[in-house]
């Protein structure tokens, strides 16, 4: 998709920085992983990626926030812009209570492999949706919920 344009997905605020997020998915077994031989180097499409965004954004993004690009391949293997982010909110949470870090840690990566699992089901809805439009006769959109009929 084409995202925003010049700007980013998400702007975020912590207690030291503010920061423009573009999130950013890799898919590795694609065609174009293949072709940058993912197969042979772990990590290396979230890289490239990374570069290719950052590239692009350069002196574009928000005025006064600093650019993060949360990238994240099909396995969920993140970037090293991610992982560097991820450690500094940890500091951040950590540095000023009580707060376990590996459980910050650990649950700000649920929540972002969650955010990814129901993010990717919408765009698939969305895609069988329209193909179901495309290639059906007599097309009814389905129940939002599961339900037993009775009768």
């Amino acid at each position: 998709t084409k995202g925003y344009g010049n700007r980013g997905d998400l702007l975020g605020v912590s207690l030291t920085r503010m920061v423009e997020l573009d999130v950013t998915f890799v898919h590795t077994t694609g065609k174009t992983g293949r072709s940058q031989g993912a197969h042979k180097e772990a990590g290396k499409c979230v890289r490239i990626r990374e570069g290719t965004k950052r590239s692009h954004h350069a002196g574009t993004g928000t005025t006064g926030y600093s650019y993060v690009t949360l990238a994240h391949d099909t396995f969920g293997r993140l970037g090293d812009e991610a992982k560097d982010h991820i450690r500094m909110l940890a500091d951040e949470a950590c540095g000023h209570n009580s707060v376990n870090r590996s459980t910050f840690v650990r649950n700000l990566k649920s929540e972002l492999s969650v955010a990814t699992v129901k993010g990717n089901a919408l765009i698939f809805q969305a895609c069988i949706s329209q193909l179901a439009r495309k290639t059906g006769k007599a097309f009814q959109k389905g129940a939002t919920c599961p339900h037993a009929e009775v009768g």
